[in-house]
């Protein structure tokens, strides 16, 4: 990428910059299994993706997943620093629609699981993708840095800030 004052910046590290849709309502278990729950993924540098992992603080919904540590760099000594272990499930299939976006299917096991809770329910997904060069998670990779002197400036940031909503009413 070519910057306004001539630099080149090279990006190989995948970046997870926003998800579409940020939010999903179920409601009963007829709907999910009638619709399935495509998420789709923006970014960059999503060469050669090797893995796309779900993780999330509320583990329950994994529960009929494997939501295992992992740490696909500790044996890496110039990447392991800054890809730190983690916990989360491997998703089984993706498909990679260009450099810069992917998409995948919320695993079943996990809408099943959340509609399992006592409504009203909530929890968040973080997406961590993963390629060669290190791995980025939605949830730091889609924050908005923005600088502005103008006083009247707010800072809006992105609804996935926190990852993807998943609600039961």
């Amino acid at each position: 990428m070519k910057t306004p004052d001539g630099r080149v910046l090279v990006y190989a590290k995948p970046s997870a910059t926003d998800v579409f849709p940020s939010s999903i309502f179920l409601f009963n278990s007829v709907l999910s299994s009638i619709q399935t729950k495509n998420i789709a993924i923006l970014g960059r540098s999503f060469f050669q993706i090797s893995n796309v992992y779900l993780s999330g603080s509320e583990t329950t919904v994994f529960e009929n997943l494997t939501y295992s540590y992992y740490s696909p760099f500790s044996s890496i000594k110039n990447l392991s620093a800054y890809n730190a272990g983690f916990y989360g499930t491997v998703l089984d299939s993706f498909t990679i629609l260009g450099d810069s976006s992917l998409v995948f299917k919320i695993p079943h096991q996990i809408i099943y699981s959340i509609q399992s809770k006592n409504p009203p329910y909530y929890c968040y997904l973080d997406v961590i993708v993963e390629n060669e060069a290190g791995y980025g998670l939605l949830s730091r990779d889609s924050y908005v840095y923005t600088l502005s002197t103008w006083s009247g400036f707010i800072n809006i940031q992105k609804p996935s800030i926190s990852g993807i909503y998943i609600s039961l009413s």
